[in-house]
């Protein structure tokens, strides 16, 4: 497989960022009078829709309050620990290997695009992305499916000549239903199991060169 191009995942994929997302979401959940108990790890947050996980968390699908818990997450969020991440070990030195192979990268993510970008632009990967696509505010193209349709469509890439990696079934399942190559790697949030229908699996960034060797 030789890609002309790759869209990489961010939370799990390129950034450990779990220690800013769980911290938002229990004060969030909190200031809405629900405690998350200690041992719940809230992995499976991380992937899905904001407005999905607090759903689940708030056990309300009222649009009105889920927009309100969304809204008061993103406050908490970017006051701080929406840079409390790490870049993976490997990923930069990835991401320069791909581009001195002429392979254009990309980050497609669920989270909101404005946010996406800072976060990106505040790493040492920010020179090897060409560009960062996430979701609209209000939730337009958080579903990866739509997302995958809209990178390829902006930037004008088929779907023979680039692939997807990622963390969770949501990025599998958007480059299934785009036809696109999906990738898995197994050191985000997901579990093997969930990505079992993956194209390939790795298990460190550096394995995605040997698939395009």
């Amino acid at each position: 497989m030789t890609p002309h191009a790759v869209l990489f995942d961010l939370d799990g994929t390129l950034v450990d960022s779990y220690r800013g997302i769980v911290n938002s979401l229990r004060m969030t959940s909190a200031e809405f009078g629900v405690t998350i108990p200690d041992d719940d790890p809230l992995r499976w947050c991380i992937g899905p829709s904001l407005w999905q996980s607090f759903a689940r968390l708030l056990n309300s699908d009222d649009r009105t309050l889920l927009d309100a818990a969304v809204l008061r997450y993103r406050a908490i969020y970017r006051d701080g620990p929406m840079f409390d991440y790490d870049v993976y070990e490997g990923v930069v030195e990835t991401l320069d290997r791909l581009v001195e192979r002429n392979i254009i990268c990309y980050v497609a993510t669920s989270k909101a695009q404005i946010y996406a970008r800072d976060i990106v632009a505040s790493t040492p990967m920010a020179g090897h992305i060409r560009e960062v696509y996430g979701c609209e505010l209000d939730g337009t193209r958080v579903d990866k499916k739509e997302l995958i349709a809209w990178v390829m469509e902006q930037e004008g890439l088929s779907a023979s000549t680039i692939a997807m990696i990622g963390d969770r079934h949501h990025d599998i399942d958007g480059a299934h239903h785009n036809g696109v190559a999906s990738i898995a790697v197994s050191y985000g949030y997901g579990s093997r199991e969930e990505l079992a229908h993956a194209g390939y699996l790795v298990d460190h960034p550096g394995q995605i060169l040997d698939l395009f060797a």
